[in-house]
């Protein structure tokens, strides 16, 4: 049994499975750090808005935390275990992003990646 989280940074509210990585400090110093980035971004109007790969997106943190930002098109998050990816639909869900974040069932060896993708986040263990 899980529990919510809210996430007051990003407005958002998360599911916390027990299974599965949980909420830790570096998922908020990433989107910390993209926030900052994609704030320099916007402010050239050339810049256009960009599609994030997550790999190993888990129960969505990162996802969550960065749906918010204006500079961010749309984000494609990869899950491989499938009741993590549960999890990761429903938070997806709760939150209303289902136009923002499209979640994927997949091992990443499966999908083929276009030009189109031109950020990718992962966790150290899968790049």
């Amino acid at each position: 049994m899980g529990y919510v989280e809210m996430l007051e940074s990003a407005d958002k509210k998360m599911i916390v499975e027990e299974k599965g990585l949980k909420i830790t400090e570096d998922a908020l110093l990433l989107s910390n750090f993209l926030r900052k980035y994609f704030s320099k971004k916007n402010k050239n109007p050339k810049t256009r808005k960009s599609v994030i790969l997550e790999i190993g997106a888990g129960q969505g943190i990162m996802s969550l935390l960065i749906s918010e930002i204006d500079m961010v098109k749309r984000i494609i998050a990869v899950e491989v275990q499938k009741d993590v990816y549960e999890t990761l639909e429903k938070n997806i869900e709760i939150n209303n992003l289902r136009q923002k974040i499209t979640p994927l069932n997949e091992n990443i060896k499966n999908i083929y990646v276009n030009i189109l993708m031109n950020k990718v986040l992962g966790k150290e263990r899968y790049q």
